[in-house]
């Protein structure tokens, strides 16, 4: 039980790490390509589409003899597909961080390239340059400080909507370890009388996980804010 839960921590973490650095990237270097490109619409694109969906196109391209290992045999960079790493049904959950990243960072993307423009984000760059500050230094103290105050209320409902997923970790995830979402569905749904109660606690658990971890969200904001 709570190795479920630290590994659905484990991968929802990672997860939102990955996503919020290449979004963080994304409008640092490319946001004209973001908002006012004929690429504009990508990121939507891929937000319209469903979170099965995705995980199905995950384990069509990440698996042994997916597309991209296809690819890497037909370019002579492996010798044979069972040298292509296991990237799905693993114990690292490579192929359910990798999903839940794809989904993320198009979301990500969109809501920083708009807090970028609501803040007026350029204009204190401008000011920052002018004043002599490098690039590096307007992002580590204006661009990130920024996006990450304004949006870390949503930052943090991904963190637990990726923490309590179901579909992508049943699809791409091993029998052990499980996310603590397909751990809790597979107790409730067997014939043994004896793992439905569990089942129901673990509901419990999960439910009592997430609430101290709004809870310990909302005193530190509240005493950064105090």
């Amino acid at each position: 039980m709570f190795f479920s839960l630290s590994y659905s921590f484990y991968i929802a973490v990672c997860s939102i790490l990955i996503s919020f650095l290449l979004a963080i990237t994304g409008v640092l270097f490319f946001k004209t390509a973001i908002t006012k490109s004929k690429w504009s619409f990508f990121p939507y694109l891929l937000l319209a589409l469903p979170a099965i969906v995705t995980a199905f196109v995950s384990l069509q391209s990440l698996n042994k003899t997916g597309f991209l290992s296809r690819v890497l045999y037909q370019t002579n960079i492996i010798n044979d597909l069972s040298q292509f790493p296991d990237m799905v049904n693993d114990k690292l959950g490579i192929g359910i961080i990798t999903t839940h990243v794809l989904m993320a960072t198009p979301f990500f993307l969109i809501f920083f390239s708009n807090i970028y423009e609501a803040e007026n984000i350029k204009a204190l760059s401008n000011v920052a340059k002018t004043l002599g500050a490098s690039s590096v230094k307007i992002a580590e103290k204006i661009v990130v400080p920024i996006l990450l105050k304004k949006g870390i209320n949503t930052i943090l409902l991904y963190f637990i909507f990726i923490f309590g997923s179901y579909e992508i970790p049943l699809i791409l995830g091993q029998q052990s370890p499980q996310m603590i979402s397909v751990l809790i569905v597979r107790k409730m749904q067997r014939y043994n009388l004896m793992d439905i109660p569990q089942g129901y606690f673990l509901s419990l658990v999960y439910s009592v996980a997430v609430i101290l971890l709004l809870a310990v969200f909302l005193k530190s904001k509240n005493q950064a804010i105090s």
